[in-house]
């Protein structure tokens, strides 16, 4: 069972699972330069295909929706499973990144701090150039008291942010909840 004030913060940094989603289809979008259908690559006698998406995946979708209905564990599982069917069948970068992405979002609902930061961790190293990662490894350390690693991380996805102003409003949210714990 959670306390209020962890509700409470979760409540505050809950957009980061929000954010992550309504982003992916941007990094899909800038990882294939704008191409819009399917691309196969074959090299020898395999090929490997890479599917744009423009929408959010639909495990995305269940796992943000049981998140909100307090459904942790069954969040925590489907998220788990995703990872493990991302992994198994493709090579995409941004449906990695993405997978890992919600990963960690589950765990840090789940209170698994140093698990979250992996996983968030995997997904910053695949596309290190996008802040949803980086917010959310922010968050699961803010919620392990790490406030110096959070912050690190919440000024880091800052300067991935370009000019989206809901995602700096945000961000900057996140920081001053750093620093009025650092007071």
């Amino acid at each position: 069972m959670m306390t209020k004030d962890v509700k409470a913060v979760l409540k505050q940094l809950f957009l980061i699972a929000i954010g992550a989603g309504v982003t992916f289809s941007t990094i899909a979008a800038q990882a294939q330069s704008g191409s819009t259908a399917t691309r196969i690559e074959s090299s020898g006698n395999t090929s490997s295909v890479k599917v744009i998406q423009f929408e959010e995946p639909e495990e995305f979708i269940n796992i943000r929706r049981l998140l909100s209905n307090g459904s942790v564990d069954e969040a925590l599982e489907l998220a788990k499973s995703y990872v493990e069917n991302v992994e198994k069948n493709t090579r995409d970068l941004p449906s990695r990144y993405f997978a890992y992405n919600a990963l960690c979002v589950a765990y840090t609902h789940a209170r698994e701090s140093a698990k979250a930061e992996e996983e968030c961790t995997r997904a910053v190293e695949l596309i290190p150039s996008h802040w949803s990662a980086w917010n959310n490894r922010g968050t699961a350390r803010y919620l392990a008291g790490n406030m110096a690693g959070a912050k690190q991380d919440y000024e880091k996805a800052l300067d991935q942010a370009g000019n989206k102003k809901d995602v700096k409003e945000l961000l900057e949210h996140n920081i001053s909840l750093v620093d009025q714990q650092n007071q």
